[in-house]
């Protein structure tokens, strides 16, 4: 799959704990027009499989939006919350993202539990492009 460097908000990011994406996306570049686009979804890609040895490890994925680079005071525009059972290497899984989006906008792991784990690639997308896209895992 071919994903835009420039709407990617992270690339095979390792969690385990709470983590904000280590890309955040500027919504406010000359020329960017994100009101041309349909709805907006945050793609998330499952690289390694996410844990559950223990059974008591929770896995949410909220969407947040700010007015600082850093994400500070966030705005949370979209969130979910994944069975440990359903992040199997390979799977994909989309985040609706409202479209009152203030400049900046990331992606934020919520983990909990005895193990978190998991590894993650996400990226900024319309719903349009949702029936299009497959992820296969990692074989490198």
């Amino acid at each position: 799959m071919i994903i835009d460097k420039q709407l990617q908000l992270c690339a095979a990011q390792a969690v385990t704990a709470d983590a904000v994406s280590t890309n955040v996306i500027d919504l406010g570049v000359a020329g960017r027009n994100l009101g041309a686009m349909g709805n907006l979804m945050i793609a998330l890609s499952v690289d390694v499989a996410a844990d559950f040895t223990t059974g008591d490890e929770t896995y949410t994925f909220i969407a947040r939006n700010s007015a600082a680079a850093a994400l500070s005071s966030p705005k949370d525009v979209g969130s979910i919350t994944i069975a440990a059972a359903d992040l199997t290497a390979g799977s994909l899984h989309y985040i609706p993202v409202t479209k009152t989006l203030l400049r900046y906008i990331g992606l934020y792991f919520d983990v909990g539990g005895t193990t978190p784990t998991g590894t993650f690639t996400a990226w900024l997308t319309t719903a349009d492009h949702v029936a299009d896209t497959k992820a296969y895992p990692d074989s490198l």
